[in-house]
């Protein structure tokens, strides 16, 4: 991500209910779906919360293949550069994959919706295999943080999670952004699939290797982003 900063036009969101019942460093933390109970108050990392959960060590590893292709995918189908793509095969499974400008039109926005995508991929890829469930889907809300601070950042004004109880109302929400994004993702989801068990063998790839398992154009950086 970067600071430059992106504004995304209001609509009127009806029938979203953000749930405000777990806080992160002492703030609320908006989620769709109710955390499990069984979670609160034990300090275990993503990897621990879903295997606890019931994912199977590789399972939880294609997950967050998902995760970061959908974020590397939507930004190279945009036009945006992408330095790489690293996930973990051991210890926390964490992944990281990072975008750089390269001038294109709306840039800012694009960079939010890449942000945004990684947890829409890592949801969408539970439903695809059949692993999809409310609790699943609430993990996947509260080990999104990063990704959700990172965007909150970086937009202006920063979306709100506006109907948080059930009051609806205008206004710019975070669910706007993961519709969107949803929506993109839709159409690159086979080649997110085609990459991922390259990804998930190599665990590193590289700006090229990425682009041509993804069949994307390789994107050069602007050079004020180099």
């Amino acid at each position: 991500m970067t600071s430059e900063t992106a504004t995304v036009a209001s609509i009127r969101i009806q029938d979203v209910v953000w749930r405000a019942d777990l806080t992160v460093n002492g703030q609320p933390y908006p989620m769709h779906y109710k955390f499990p109970d069984r979670y609160r108050g034990r300090r275990l990392g993503a990897r621990a919360l879903f295997t606890a959960d019931g994912l199977t060590e590789r399972q939880y590893t294609e997950m967050v293949a998902a995760h970061e292709l959908g974020h590397a995918v939507l930004w190279l189908a945009a036009g945006l550069h992408v330095t790489g793509i690293a996930i973990s095969g051991t210890g926390r499974g964490a992944g990281h994959t990072r975008a750089r400008r390269t001038g294109i039109a709306d840039e800012a926005l694009w960079l939010l919706l890449g942000a945004v995508a990684g947890e829409v991929a890592q949801g969408r890829w539970l439903r695809e295999v059949g692993l999809w469930t409310e609790d699943r889907a609430v993990l996947v809300e509260a080990t999104a943080v990063s990704d959700r601070q990172a965007v909150l950042r970086t937009a202006v004004p920063a979306p709100r999670f506006g109907t948080v109880a059930g009051a609806g109302g205008l206004g710019q929400d975070y669910v706007h952004l993961q519709s969107r994004a949803d929506q993109e993702l839709e159409r690159l989801w086979l080649q997110l699939t085609r990459a991922l068990p390259h990804l998930i063998q190599q665990q590193v790839l590289t700006s090229r290797e990425l682009a041509d398992h993804l069949g994307l154009p390789l994107n050069a950086p602007s050079d004020a982003d180099r």
